[in-house]
């Protein structure tokens, strides 16, 4: 039987895979618009289009998960994610770049939904939100390595090889996953696949206050992540003036406040309910908003303000997320991948939401990304009020 350490870190390797997507690609965007002659709006859309692509297909692969079982949907989703970087690699102009990004987020979107639904298979209660915690700590590992790994590959290479190394990874955690990663949906709870019964399924999530609380918490969170992932290369590169390897380390910094803080997250969860922390972390986060806007206005600071405001706001972004989500799929542990897709689809789709806007009010200032931001915070703070979440 499969030990808890070895579960969580294979199924944060696999989760892995989307911010790896989206990370470790991030110093080369500035290349890429340049040798593909595309836009730095046009360049951002491929970002854009990976966050649409996990959204819709989370709608799908969430609720075939709960028929199939988590363990084709996640395998099926590694072989076509491979398939399509691959493609990545070899796509001779932007437009045909942004779509298949779109394809392999959709392939990335089976993996980390059904990941996502083997740990409501096999925990309960705030433990979701524990082992979520270690899932999340661990995954963030990614974007912390992803751009200086991409920073890496670009002092040999040009942007394609990084998509050849993410189709390397694929392959190789495919081949993990099957060798070591058991079905945890038994056939008993296994719903049948009917068309009119997923519409009335999410019909009825979309009726629950409390769960469109949590969405949209956690998914303000992640469009807020998006917009700053979406605008942070051109705005540390040639805006701030930092190298691509700077910017790779000052990103990884960003992101590693937050691995923090999920650590801190999971041992409070011995003492105190996910409800709790959920609440606690977003009314943080709303103070940091209006920190990150006074830093970034202050001159004197420019632009280290910017840089530490940031840092301060992402502190709660994985606390956040791990228990909101954990309280969502405790709300209706029947239905776990259908929740899990749909918090996947307003992670995403707040992200990419997020990202286009911020890549379209980029008007060689910091301001757009800062302000996006900040209201995603308010946002995140406001979710919280739509109703209380009832203990489960």
């Amino acid at each position: 039987m499969i030990t808890i350490t070895r579960l969580v870190l294979i199924l944060a390797a696999i989760s892995a895979i989307g911010p790896l997507s989206i990370d470790m690609y991030l110093p080369a965007l500035p290349q890429m618009a340049q040798q593909l002659d595309g836009t730095v709006s046009q360049t951002q859309l491929t970002l854009s289009a990976f966050f649409v692509g996990m959204a819709l297909g989370q709608l799908l692969w969430g609720p075939l998960s709960d028929t199939l079982g988590r363990r084709p949907v996640l395998l099926g989703g590694m072989g076509c994610y491979a398939i399509a970087s691959l493609g990545c690699a070899l796509s001779p102009s932007i437009e045909v770049l942004t779509a298949l990004r779109f394809v392999q987020a959709l392939a990335a979107g089976a993996a980390i939904v059904a990941s996502r639904a083997v740990i409501r298979d096999r925990f309960g209660g705030d433990e979701v939100a524990k082992v979520l915690s270690m899932v999340l700590m661990v995954m963030a590992v990614a974007p912390l390595i992803a751009p200086i790994l991409g920073a890496l590959v670009l002092i040999w290479f040009e942007w394609p090889a990084i998509f050849l190394v993410l189709f390397g990874l694929s392959l190789l955690l495919g081949v993990l996953a099957w060798q070591a990663l058991p079905e945890s949906l038994p056939l008993a709870r296994r719903q049948p696949f009917i068309l009119s019964q997923l519409i009335a399924n999410y019909g009825r999530l979309l009726q629950d206050r409390a769960l469109l609380g949590l969405l949209l918490s956690a998914g303000a969170m992640f469009g807020a992540l998006f917009s700053f992932i979406s605008a942070a290369p051109f705005v540390y590169i040639d805006l701030f003036g930092f190298s691509e390897t700077e910017f790779s380390l000052l990103f990884a910094v960003s992101v590693l406040t937050s691995v923090i803080s999920s650590h801190l997250n999971r041992r409070l969860l011995e003492r105190f309910h996910a409800e709790e922390l959920f609440k606690l972390a977003t009314g943080y986060v709303a103070l940091a908003s209006v920190v990150l806007v006074g830093l970034s206005a202050f001159k004197a600071l420019y632009p280290w303000g910017t840089i530490a405001g940031l840092m301060l706001f992402f502190l709660t972004l994985l606390p956040i997320a791990a228990n909101a989500l954990s309280c969502a799929m405790n709300l209706h542990p029947e239905m776990a991948g259908t929740v899990s897709g749909l918090f996947g689809v307003m992670q995403f789709g707040f992200g990419a939401l997020m990202g286009a806007l911020t890549g379209l009010l980029y008007n060689q200032t910091h301001w757009p990304m800062v302000a996006t931001i900040a209201i995603c915070g308010v946002l995140s703070w406001g979710g919280r009020y739509i109703t209380p979440v009832a203990k489960k």
